[in-house]
């Protein structure tokens, strides 16, 4: 009996310990963008927010952080990675692409 208690006990601690892990996980997203939550290093986040933004054939920028150590990007298309204020810029670019052919 003092077995089953002893097991019963250490199986508990054990499931604990599980939910005290502190990795980064996502918190939400879809394919406009990823929330992240983050122990230690923002940097960390990065490979998260890419295998994320991958599955909608995106890629990553980086938005914001706050003080609960949540890290936000963007999930856009690889060629608007460079865009700070897509829509504008982007139009631009258009533009001038189209004029110089």
């Amino acid at each position: 009996m003092r077995f089953c208690g002893a097991l019963a006990l250490g199986a508990t601690a054990a499931a604990l310990a599980g939910c005290l892990s502190y990795e980064n996980h996502v918190v939400a997203g879809n394919a406009d963008g990823v929330i992240i939550q983050y122990f230690g290093d923002r940097a960390a986040t990065v490979p998260l927010a890419r295998q994320h933004c991958a599955q909608y054939e995106r890629v990553p920028r980086f938005v914001s952080e706050d003080e609960d150590k949540k890290a936000t990007y963007a999930c856009v298309a690889p060629d608007l990675r460079r865009f700070e204020n897509g829509g504008i810029n982007l139009k631009l670019t258009l533009i001038t692409d189209f004029l110089r052919r």
